[in-house]
């Protein structure tokens, strides 16, 4: 939604608004936000096949196979790239018990991840996250 005021001087100042369930944010704080919320996935590392030939290559690759559900995989996956809408890949960061996967902006603006729960699903060394939709 957009505002306009005029001042004293005449000049016309617009101000940008967004609306949400919970609050209304106006430009600087949705550029605080953009800046501080970063979406990230972490997986347990023990729930993974971890092999140097897959995980240990310190990339992240990502597929946005449907409007609901992207992969993330440790090497290219040729089967959903294939199907992809979109691809791109991010580095790993690893911890001791936990892969931490930065999800690119690309992929977190398409599927409003800032705003709709992810639900992870990890299959050999493949991550399926799914955006939990609630039921109306």
């Amino acid at each position: 939604m957009r505002t306009s005021r005029h001042d004293a001087a005449g000049y016309c100042r617009i101000q940008f608004v967004t609306r949400t369930d919970e609050h209304v944010y106006n430009r600087k704080e949705m550029k605080n936000m953009k800046k501080e919320r970063q979406v990230t996935v972490e997986v347990p590392k023990t729930l993974l096949r971890i092999s140097k030939q897959i995980w240990g290559t310190g990339w992240a690759y990502f597929y946005a196979l449907d409007a609901l559900t992207f992969g993330i995989t440790g090497k290219p996956f040729a089967d959903w790239c294939s199907v992809a809408v979109m691809t791109d890949s991010v580095k790993l960061v690893s911890k001791s018990k936990a892969f931490k996967i930065k999800v690119p902006r690309q992929f977190t603006r398409f599927y409003l991840l800032h705003h709709v729960p992810l639900i992870q699903t990890v299959n050999g060394n493949r991550i399926l996250c799914t955006l939990r939709i609630r039921d109306t």
